[in-house]
């Protein structure tokens, strides 16, 4: 089975589930997201069986 190493920034992106939520107070989140293009080619590669390691 191949492997695949990346390096680079893990970035995760958060979103409310309401329009206009406040950033300041309490509510409903959804996420973390994989975000940032080492994230979101980690999270491809896994879907298709390929094992990832990240530094």
């Amino acid at each position: 089975m191949s492997k695949v190493f990346t390096i680079g920034e893990i970035l995760v992106e958060i979103m409310a589930s309401k329009i206009g939520q406040p950033f300041d107070q309490p509510g409903i989140w959804n996420g973390p997201y994989p975000s940032g293009a080492p994230a979101i080619f980690i999270d491809q590669v896994t879907r298709l069986g390929v094992s990832v390691r990240h530094h």
